[in-house]
């Protein structure tokens, strides 16, 4: 099908513009504003749920929808209040954030642990199928707070609750707030791209001052041919964020997590989780990670004896590959035995037509139109905002903002954030409100903002959690858009991974920053035919990690985290942790959701390699599989159980197949 780039529509004067609003979230706050906010919609909210209980007898069958109703306002109110934490560029509003997430996560343990208001919900079991799909997820989250436990326990278990989520923003306030820099001299970054040193602060005596951002951290670790510069540089990486005191507060979490799974009656924190995941207990996690381990290990130990080869024809006297070496001798790989190159790769992707790309594939994909806001009012002038229009009635459905470049005190990763949820509400349907928030390369060297296909499919893939909650129709907030299983929660963001590796999706987003042409058909077809280069050990990577999350989540009593991380990593990938690094202390998943999560973005892939195949059968354009799958798991959020979602689209449940075609293996094998 012929698809040629679209421009991005931008609306002239959104002020003027009915049903467009350039500021769907408020993005300036004044020192002490944020707090003040944060504490007038607390109060607002204790106000509703306190009515909830003098409900009379007779009217106690609406107090399910008046809590939905509370919590979502106060949702709404409060998400962009602590969003500041991750992007505001006043660090005095930023550590208000930061505090109002904590307070919001304690606040929310009171509310999930308030009997007065459990007994009434309980009480009265709705007969519409929806609200009784609210009833179920509502009552399941009260007792997974220990409302059913005994007085005692379920005190111990609140006062645990809101212990832990004080360590796990502190965590991540750490990580957000590093302002680690290391220096460098010229000969040092030998290899490095022109474009990438121009763009460098330079210190007193000359040197280039890189800091931990992934904008300065990978072109290194990709192109710098001192192989103990790339050791320095991955070490002050693994060393960010205040490592002694976030490994402290890591041991603490995992003493506080076993502690509320043994009140609560579970084997372990993994099981406590996975009790209302796809996965159901900590025992099919294990099975999953070791069904895949065999054949993983096999690749990946073929993968680093490929890579040793190729490193003794730069280094003759070569005996290992080491953990900094792997990036640099895969990137090098690329250039010398295949001639692809990707910093020339870069000048086909400018952010610009990257982004225009995507939207025009996914306009006709899934029936919407995106459209950028001028006049738009954000937090930092880097950030933009789009919104999602239906197309023919122009009808405001939902609203993005992208904010993608670094900067200090700003999230160090590449996430999707929900600002706003959708849901129904007496004045129409709530549109949502979510950001992107990564750290791409700025324009440098009178170049624009170019990126790595890598970059690109990351794009992709918060895009897809973006779609996920902006393209939900589900009434109820709390389990709308992504609000879903975590197990099931990276099956549309990895889905759409997979588009950017297609040769046309290639065609449709490569436009080179000095003349707009295409990407030769010889560049494209080796991005494709490289997709799988080292596979097998970035694949055994991820189970390390996702091992070492279950192990740490699944011991008994004091466990020594580091021997559990370090064995896992040399098991799966054969290769010896960096002395001196402290990993941990940066994982910031196992401290921002993903505790005895990690699993989930391998066992989501089975998902979205399934789905990915049914739009590769009928077509990566076709509007009407994209219709199906908007219907079966965009819109859907959590009404159902994902795995009856897939089955709806696919019209089979999900299987496995097309990941271990895509893996390359074949399960059970050594």
């Amino acid at each position: 099908m012929a698809f040629e780039n679209l421009p991005i529509q931008q609306t002239s004067s959104p002020l003027q513009v009915p049903g467009i609003n350039p500021e769907p979230i408020k993005a300036h706050y004044e020192p002490g504003e944020v707090t003040a906010l944060f504490e007038e919609q607390v109060a607002k909210a204790k106000n509703a749920l306190d009515s909830i209980v003098s409900l009379p007898k007779e009217k106690q069958a609406g107090a399910l929808l008046a809590f939905e109703t509370a919590l979502s306002e106060l949702s709404d109110a409060v998400n962009p209040l602590y969003f500041t934490s991750y992007v505001y560029p006043d660090a005095g509003v930023a550590a208000e954030g930061t505090a109002c997430e904590e307070k919001h996560g304690r606040f929310l343990v009171d509310v999930f642990t308030r009997k007065d208001i459990y007994d009434i919900i309980r009480q009265n079991p709705p007969a519409a199928a929806d609200e009784r799909r609210l009833y179920d997820k509502t009552v399941e989250a009260f007792e997974k707070n220990g409302l059913d436990l005994p007085p005692e326990k379920l005190n111990k278990v609140r006062e645990l609750k809101k212990k832990l989520a004080g360590l796990e923003s502190k965590f991540g306030a750490n990580l957000n707030l590093d302002s680690t820099t290391i220096a460098f001299s010229a000969a040092e970054l030998e290899g490095a791209p022109q474009d990438f040193l121009g763009r460098l602060k330079k210190s007193d005596d000359g040197k280039f001052v890189l800091t931990m951002k992934y904008p300065d951290y990978e072109p290194v670790m990709l192109n710098v041919k001192s192989g103990d510069t790339r050791r320095r540089m991955r070490l002050a990486f693994l060393n960010r964020g205040a490592p002694a005191e976030n490994t402290k507060l890591l041991e603490e979490a995992i003493a506080t997590r076993q502690e509320i799974a043994q009140l609560s009656g579970f084997g372990s924190w993994a099981d406590y989780r996975t009790s209302t995941r796809l996965a159901k207990d900590a025992a099919h996690v294990a099975a999953f990670i070791a069904n895949l381990k065999p054949a993983i290990i096999k690749k990946s130990r073929e993968n680093i004896s490929a890579l040793l080869e190729f490193k003794r024809s730069l280094e003759p006297n070569a005996s290992a590959v080491e953990v900094w070496d792997v990036a640099y001798l895969e990137n090098q790989l690329k250039k010398q035995k295949y001639a692809l190159d990707d910093e020339l790769v870069r000048e086909y992707f400018p952010l610009e037509s990257v982004i225009s790309g995507l939207f025009s594939i996914f306009s006709t994909v899934f029936g919407v139109r995106f459209e950028q806001v001028a006049n738009a009012r954000t937090w930092h002038p880097d950030a933009q905002l789009y919104r999602i229009a239906e197309p023919a009635s122009g009808k405001s459905l939902a609203y993005v903002y992208f904010d993608l470049f670094p900067r200090k005190g700003k999230f160090g990763h590449e996430a999707m954030v929900t600002l706003v949820c959708g849901r129904k509400a007496e004045s129409g349907y709530v549109a949502p409100v979510v950001a992107i928030v990564a750290n791409k390369n700025p324009a440098a060297g009178g170049k624009p903002p170019l990126l790595s296909h890598g970059e690109v499919v990351a794009l992709f893939h918060e895009f897809g959690h973006a779609l996920n909650t902006t393209l939900t129709s589900v009434p109820y907030a709390s389990l709308s858009g992504s609000n879903v299983a975590w197990d099931f929660v990276e099956t549309p963001s990895q889905t759409l991974e997979n588009w950017p590796y297609a040769a046309q999706v290639i065609d449709i987003l490569s436009c080179h920053y000095k003349d707009n042409s295409k990407m030769p058909q010889g560049l494209r077809d080796k991005i494709v035919a490289l997709r799988d280069l080292n596979l097998g050990y970035s694949y055994s990577v991820l189970l390390a990690f996702s091992q070492t999350d279950l192990e740490l989540h699944t011991a008994k009593g004091a466990v020594d985290m580091v021997t559990v991380a370090d064995s896992a990593f040399l098991d799966f990938t054969g290769m010896k942790k960096q002395e001196g690094t402290n990993f941990l202390a940066t994982f910031g998943h196992i401290m921002g959701g993903y505790d005895a999560g990690y699993y989930c973005y391998a066992w989501s892939q089975v998902f979205a390699y399934d789905c990915f195949a049914q739009f590769e059968k009928e077509g990566l354009l076709n509007a009407a599989t994209g219709a199906r799958y908007r219907k079966w798991v965009l819109e859907q959020g959590d009404m159902q159980d994902g795995d009856r979602l897939l089955e709806g689209f696919l019209g089979r449940p999900a299987s496995p197949e097309a990941l271990y075609k895509r893996l390359g293996i074949t399960v059970g094998s050594g």
